[in-house]
């Protein structure tokens, strides 16, 4: 039983692990994404210029 009981708790340290990496990967892809899109807007606005 002890062995099972240490077992699960890894298993669930892992996975909360890997939850928060993706969380933080997640917040780095949208600010990315955000990044992309002001560059995307400001292109745009210089070909409007010429």
């Amino acid at each position: 039983m002890g062995t099972q009981k240490i077992s699960k708790a890894t298993v669930l340290q892992k996975t909360i692990d890997y939850i928060q990496f993706l969380h933080k990967e997640k917040k780095k892809q949208e600010e990315e994404v955000s990044t992309l899109r002001k560059e995307v807007m400001a292109l745009k606005i210089m070909k409007m210029n010429y």
